[in-house]
């Protein structure tokens, strides 16, 4: 039985081939096109689910068939596979109507899961149109049958009865049809979640080891590559807290918090994250804020420091030289009102400025000045739009003066609570943070419990917490962490909401119910802080509500991750529930990673905790390497057998992780590298063989083999 209906586009007929081949296995009805032109062809005879096409095609290129397909085709789901890998080309495909974006060579399994995502996004844009035109249908028929009845009434009363369940009868279907909506929307906000939360998991893993790389020892050009690296996943985590700010403001699912802060703390904070980027462009950042300014005010400090942010960001961005300076002044009312302020911001900058008619674009969503300016400075014209509704949102309004060459002015005007707050200097160092965080590094020796599904994150967030000086202790499931709890004690648990079986909040409400019945004190509860992908409020307040003790949204920065470890670290040790070191540890500045020589645990749980067959896997393994080695002492990768030195070194490395060789399993990824990149391989096999003898040598490996 066919699923669905599938074109694939791609100039090279060997990789179409094999796109039908594949495919055709997989119960889908593929064709085939070598052009754009061909593709459209086929669309207008074929009905079409999923289009996979090449991005880089002699005539008319995938971004142009994508969107001349799209202009036909509104529900037509769009894969892109290329080989280039730019963040640049990923938002060209994007913004031509892209449902994603695939790399060459084609991972199958891969391609797979995103076809069945783009046919399940299909069928929810099929239902909602549905929907939609039975909408359309049911208010056209009302409008006929109340200009009808209107008719009716003059000539024949008798007819009014009957007009009365008429409508009757079409209330009830618009009901039906308004709820019909209703799930539909409800559909839109679970995937725009889950969505969240599965980019979130991955991006946490990627940011976390990365800003663990940058933290070790590396060489210079090394660095500059892992340092670019972190800033493009960090442009893409602003891009996907866009979008779904943007989906929650149209949704009316965006509240606002009321807090006092002190509104130059925001500020200030804006200066501190921006001056590097205006420093490597030889910028002054300025900021101007008169005395008159209110020290302490009610509103929501993030959102605030959101909007400066994304206006001091673009001056940066579009100036070239000169300065930016950020302002904040009272602003006078007409009409005051009592215990409220007007505050107003505004950014100028020197740099390329906004043509006039250019200026009532900018604030559209997915919109900028100029199309080129996306391919100069990249942007997706979000963010300004965001300005302007959460300005909308705090009762003012923003607008922006401009002169081409000349620069530009942004301004905007908040409303503000008024309050008689103290804020001392111990409050002014937060003052504007959502998050009071408390720094302790006294040298505590804490234990934490980290419950996390994902492999990758564990090994990120061991990582960062042994760092921290912290004992740490990993549960993969729900279960896992009840019996951890049960059998040790522990001074803080991470904990991520979404878990295999019992999920985050089901594993909270058992701890507490097992602390209400042993009569643990509050000041004695073992502190909880979540971790999730679903970044919202409501998911934040959900936590609290449900016993946790915080709340960090994934992908997190590790300042911000070891800052909340110590807060709470800290608050224990100040309650005497936690022994201290002596004076303070104090962190090295710099740390490398290193691998296990032998992870007796880890082999014997990949030998389905068997020792017998762990110990055969190991004196297989001891027996067979040398001659492997020795191999590929002899062999010349330059001969074009590459493939089958990669096979040998792969094999390898696969049964060195299956025996917990650590260390061993790092030196044979680091001669796939080379091999891939034809580099010299001869000083890495050295390597190899002195990392194979110390596995050799090491104490439990020499007691275990005298058992075999």
């Amino acid at each position: 039985m066919v699923i669905a209906n599938l074109l694939a586009v791609d100039d090279e007929p060997s990789l179409l081939q094999l796109y039908v081949r594949r495919l055709t296995r997989q119960s889908y009805k593929v064709f085939a096109a070598t052009s754009g032109a061909e593709a459209l062809a086929i669309l207008q005879t074929e009905d079409i689910d999923v289009l996979i096409t090449d991005f880089n095609m002699p005539g008319m290129d995938g971004c142009e068939l994508i969107t001349r397909a799209a202009k036909q085709f509104p529900i037509l789901q769009s894969i892109v596979v290329t080989g280039f890998s730019d963040i640049k080309t990923a938002i060209s495909t994007m913004g031509a109507g892209a449902f994603n974006y695939l790399q060459k060579p084609v991972d199958f399994v891969e391609l797979g899961v995103v076809i069945e995502k783009g046919l399940e996004k299909r069928k929810l844009l099929q239902d909602v149109q549905n929907k939609q035109q039975q909408l359309e249908e049911y208010r056209r028929n009302l409008e006929e049958l109340v200009e009808k009845r209107t008719a009716a009434l003059s000539a024949a009363n008798r007819q009014l009865q009957r007009e009365i369940d008429e409508r009757r009868t079409l209330e009830n279907s618009l009901r039906e049809a308004k709820a019909l909506a209703e799930n539909a929307n409800k559909a839109k906000s679970e995937f725009l979640a889950n969505m969240s939360h599965e980019i979130r998991t991955p991006m946490t893993s990627a940011i976390g080891l990365l800003n663990l790389v940058l933290d070790t020892e590396l060489l210079p050009k090394q660095k500059a590559y892992l340092e670019m690296a972190r800033v493009s996943t960090a442009v893409m985590h602003n891009l996907l807290s866009d979008i779904l700010d943007l989906s929650k403001i149209e949704a009316g699912r965006l509240h606002l918090e009321q807090l006092s802060f002190n509104p130059r703390k925001v500020i200030f904070s804006v200066i501190d994250l921006q001056h590097f980027q205006a420093q490597e462009k030889t910028i002054q950042l300025i900021s101007d804020i008169p005395d008159e300014v209110p020290v302490a005010v009610v509103g929501d400090p993030n959102r605030l420091r959101q909007i400066i942010l994304n206006l001091v960001s673009n001056a940066i961005k579009f100036t070239q030289y000169g300065a930016v300076t950020l302002t904040c002044k009272l602003e006078a009312e007409e009409n005051p009102q009592e215990q409220h302020v007007m505050l107003h911001f505004s950014v100028r900058d020197s740099g390329i400025g906004i043509e006039k008619d250019k200026i009532s674009l900018i604030f559209e969503a997915f919109t900028q000045a100029d199309s080129s300016t996306t391919r100069k400075f990249g942007g997706v014209g979000l963010g300004l739009n965001i300005c302007s509704k959460l300005v909308a949102m705090m009762g003012g309004r923003i607008w922006v003066e401009s002169q081409p060459g000349q620069g530009s002015t942004f301004h905007f005007i908040c409303r503000f609570g008024t309050e008689a707050v103290k804020i001392d200097k111990a409050d002014e160092a937060s003052a504007g943070m959502h998050v009071s965080v408390v720094e302790f590094r006294d040298g505590s020796a804490g234990t934490v419990l980290v419950v996390e599904d994902d492999k990758t994150n564990q090994l990120v967030i061991r990582e960062i917490l042994e760092h921290e000086g912290y004992s740490v202790v990993n549960a993969a499931d729900g279960e896992a962490a009840l019996k951890e709890c049960a059998n040790r004690s522990f001074d803080l648990m991470f904990l991520d909401l979404r878990l295999p079986g019992m999920d985050g909040y089901h594993v909270v409400r058992h701890i507490r119910e097992r602390e209400s019945m042993a009569g643990t004190g509050a000041d004695q509860c073992l502190p909880i802080i979540a971790l999730t992908g679903l970044a919202g409020e409501s998911e934040k307040q959900r936590c609290l509500r449900a016993g946790m003790n915080d709340f960090l949204a994934k992908p997190f920065a590790v300042d911000q991750f070891t800052a909340k470890a110590r807060k709470f670290i800290g608050a224990r040790v100040r309650k005497g529930l936690l022994p201290t070191r002596g004076e303070g540890r104090g962190a090295p500045s710099a740390f490398v990673l290193t691998g296990e020589i032998f992870n007796e645990r880890d082999a014997l749980q990949k030998s389905s905790g068997k020792s017998e067959v762990m110990l055969e896997r190991l004196k297989n393994f001891l027996q067979d390497t040398p001659q492997t080695i020795a191999l590929l002492k002899k062999a010349d990768v330059a001969e074009g057998r590459d493939h089958l030195f990669e096979q040998e070194v792969h094999g390898l490395k696969d049964k060195a992780m299956e025996l917990g060789a650590t260390s061993l399993a790092d030196e044979l990824f680091s001669l796939l590298m080379q091999i891939r990149k034809k580099q010299d391989v001869q000083s890495q096999i050295d390597n190899l063989t002195l990392e194979f003898a110390r596995f050799r040598q090491e104490p439990r490996v020499r007691q275990l083999l005298q058992r075999v």
